[in-house]
């Protein structure tokens, strides 16, 4: 065992340094998305939301943040050895394992869960039930870590699967409130069928699309967030315009939206009940007007004191810099407060899939950098109104980069930093069983840190299984460095527990 220990720790140092190298002679270039629509999944497309690369920049800041001896409060080698044997192994298991965890074939999925159960499921997700999931957030809390739970079941498009999707919702907000858990996710994709939620979608993002929005559902003022969303979604509707010139919602489809708010309501109210707040996710760019506009309304319902329900907001996506300022002054003019969760984004590869199939403009910027421009400039303007601001904003930042967190966290007092209502309107997030050096790093300076722990069924996790299955097999990212980071945790307890035993 101290063999193999000892193999694989030179083996990650060894990739790190090469890859530091391929960095520094620059023979790593962004793919060019004017020529090409279609990425390929372990060299661009998910380093989106995992690189770490960080930008030369002299950082002030209040707060000290250790990345390289981020586990040293960690005195369990196993927990430690094997976080790196599953990283490390997603750059063989991912390229093929991750897409055999997402088929459709019924009998290769219950082999997929039986081989996952034990291994990959335990380092990603928090459990199958709700129980097991309790025992994840204490350990995470010995470390002065938080966690939020996430039911990632999908495919339940049915009315009933619907249904079931929010009373498993339902019961995650009670029992969020019952472990003091500051957050819940939903995806509202779970919760309103995915063709009217489209047609929904085509709708709003119609220059004229207002004049069909049912009344129940339309924003009170002048403000039409569609029209904000940036160029994109003005150059989407171009050609033939009869497309997007459809009658309103027929009576079923209202409906079955209606149905819709009935469930996002029921979820609100029991978060509203037990104070926990509601983190509404950001999805695939044909759902997300309908998304945006129905999270708004619940904004100006349940926003008016604190800040209950967040939008997320991909910034991958060259409208989101003006449409997320558009929405936070709209709020604000309406006396609502405003929670925003920042990613990167999720679905690079099915968005430029779109792109090329519907002949539409691509959605994305054109290089990685211009997504983390994107992202770093709009925590710099939400910290500075959160700097001027008093209870009307919240941030929520989901990020695995360094660069950002070293950025966000200069940017706080020494007053914020010292206050006990800090995790009130600031938290930074990552997700479980991913950058950890990370999470802890941050813990150990104080600043509230939290995970998204992911939960459900093995089978019906798959999906969001398979993703960080191929996200992981990516060593031109991240992962390289939390291998290394993970190395040397692991030699250091060694020596520290051969120094303990010779005393």
């Amino acid at each position: 065992m101290k063999r193999q220990t000892n193999h694989l720790v030179q083996r990650a140092c060894a990739q790190h340094n090469a890859l530091k190298r391929l960095r520094i002679e620059g023979s790593f270039k962004p793919l060019d998305t004017k020529t090409h629509s279609f990425q390929p999944l372990n060299q661009h497309a998910l380093r989106y939301y995992v690189d770490q690369k960080p930008k030369v920049e002299d950082i002030q800041s209040n707060v000290t943040l250790d990345f390289e001896n981020a586990y040293t409060k960690i005195d369990d080698y196993y927990k430690l050895f094997s976080s790196f044997v599953y990283i490390n192994s997603c750059q063989w298991v991912g390229r093929i394992g991750g897409r055999v965890l997402d088929t459709k074939n019924s009998f290769i999925t219950k082999v997929a869960a039986h081989f996952a159960r034990p291994t990959y499921f335990q380092h990603f997700c928090g459990g199958e039930s709700l129980i097991e999931c309790g025992k994840t957030l204490d350990e995470l809390r010995k470390y002065d870590i938080e966690g939020y739970l996430d039911y990632s079941v999908e495919g339940e498009n049915t009315e009933d699967g619907l249904d079931h999707a929010t009373q498993q919702f339902v019961e995650c907000a009670a029992y969020s409130a019952e472990k003091k858990v500051p957050f819940v996710q939903i995806k509202i994709t779970s919760l309103v069928n995915l063709k009217v939620l489209e047609k929904f979608s085509d709708i709003l993002l119609h220059p004229k699309g207002l004049e069909n929005v049912p009344e129940n559902m339309r924003l009170p003022g002048d403000y039409d967030g569609n029209e904000l969303r940036g160029h994109y979604s003005q150059e989407a509707i171009v050609g033939d315009l009869d497309v997007f010139n459809m009658d309103k919602l027929n009576e079923d489809e209202q409906q079955l939206v209606n149905k819709g708010m009935e469930r996002l309501e029921a979820i609100c109210k029991e978060c509203e009940r037990g104070n926990v707040r509601l983190l509404i996710d950001a999805e695939q760019s044909e759902f997300q007007p309908a998304i945006d506009h129905m999270t708004l309304l619940l904004m100006l319902k349940y926003n008016k004191k604190q800040p209950l329900i967040y939008n997320t907001y991909q910034h991958y996506l060259r409208e989101t810099l003006g449409r997320v300022k558009a929405d936070y002054l709209y709020l604000k003019e309406h006396g609502c407060a405003m929670g925003v969760k920042f990613v990167r984004g999720a679905y690079i590869v099915h968005e430029a899939k779109r792109a090329a199939q519907e002949s539409i403009p691509y959605p994305i910027h054109k290089t990685i950098q211009d997504t983390h421009d994107a992202y770093n400039a709009s925590v710099e303007y939400f910290m500075n109104e959160l700097n001027s601001s008093s209870n009307n904003l919240a941030l929520f930042l989901g990020t695995h980069n360094q660069y950002t967190i070293e950025k966000a966290c200069s940017m706080l007092s020494k007053e914020q930093i010292s206050d006990t209502n800090l995790p009130n309107y600031f938290y930074i997030a990552q997700l479980y069983g991913m950058g950890d050096s990370l999470t802890h790093a941050v813990a150990t300076a104080g600043i509230p840190v939290i995970k998204c722990i992911p939960y459900g069924p093995v089978e019906a996790v798959l999906p969001y299984l398979s993703r960080r299955l191929i996200e992981n097999s990516d060593m031109m990212s991240g992962v390289s460095v939390e291998l290394s980071r993970l190395s040397r945790a692991i030699n250091n307890l060694k020596t520290k527990k051969r120094k303990q035993a010779t005393l």
